[in-house]
């Protein structure tokens, strides 16, 4: 199946899609709705989603615009013409798979998803204005192909396949990406301080940081706590805790390898760190959650 075929596909209106875009016209129009309503099994469905203006920043998208949301924030799309809109969800453990390998770098989207796992103060979104970019786009499109082809082989190939896509996408357009108006007058020390820590959580201090940074210790506290809702210590050990999780689920690694990489130097102490936190060792916790000893 070619980009033509896939774009004919999409451009052509299923049974609901006609029922939606009826409905949006005879209410557009002012006409009664209850008898298009009665034909629609899913009415409740319809009704039910109700968002409040005053909440809400107001982006008018054009052709090519990519917009990556941020878990839990409520969100709604309306389109007034034909265009196509595609939804791609994200699975926090896809996610994790992604970038366990390149979480390091300093890049909008990895600082974006960083900063919604660690920091208390999240960015809801992240526009690429990507003016239509057919790289882009394709890639995107080899998404849906291997979701609609589905076999043994398919996750495996999307995941690849959104790994360079997001790496393309800053690679062509970092220059083009808009982020909310309230995160521009964010301290940009903040994310320096962020940054560092998440880079090098296994062997770092707050000492160190404080040293790195020219601050006071007591100051570098208070400012690590603004920043993730937390003790340094505390955040510390989130990093630890959530990128142990990664190395057992996405890895082959030795406890005692794992225990090394996000800065134990004792194997036990890293098993009752986990423990005190997801009530079960590592080895068992690898073996829920992956079926491997």
């Amino acid at each position: 199946m070619n980009y033509g075929m896939i774009i004919d596909k999409l451009n052509h209106y299923e049974n609901d899609e006609l029922f939606y875009k009826e409905y949006y016209n005879t209410k557009k129009a002012e006409l009664p709705v209850e008898e298009i309503l009665k034909r629609h099994r899913d009415e409740q469905e319809l009704l039910g989603y109700v968002l409040h203006p005053e909440d809400l920043e107001v982006n008018h998208l054009e052709e090519g615009d990519l917009c990556i949301m941020a878990p839990h924030v409520t969100h709604g799309i309306e389109v007034f013409d034909d265009s196509v809109i595609l939804n791609i969800l994200i699975r926090h453990s896809t996610f994790m798979d992604i970038f366990i390998n390149t979480i390091r770098d300093k890049t909008q989207i990895s600082m974006f998803f960083l900063n919604n796992i660690y920091s208390k103060k999240k960015l809801p979104y992240l526009l690429f204005h990507t003016d239509g970019d057919l790289t882009i786009r394709n890639y995107i499109l080899d998404m849906y192909i291997e979701q609609s082809n589905l076999d043994e082989f398919s996750d495996r190939i999307i995941c690849s396949i959104m790994t360079i896509f997001f790496t393309q996408l800053i690679r062509l357009h970092k220059k083009n990406l808009e982020i909310p108006e309230s995160y521009k007058q964010k301290n940009a020390c903040e994310n320096d301080i962020f940054n560092y820590i998440v880079n090098n959580y296994a062997e770092t201090s707050l000492e160190q940081v404080a040293k790195h940074f020219h601050f006071s210790v007591p100051y570098c506290s208070k400012l690590i706590k603004d920043i993730a809702g937390c003790t340094f210590s505390e955040f510390q050990e989130n990093i630890r805790l959530q990128q142990s999780e990664n190395y057992l689920l996405y890895t082959q690694l030795s406890v005692a390898d794992i225990s090394e990489k996000i800065g134990f130097k004792n194997p036990e102490t890293f098993i009752r760190m986990f423990k005190r936190h997801r009530k079960m060792t590592p080895s068992k916790y690898r073996k829920v959650n992956t079926g491997n000893v």
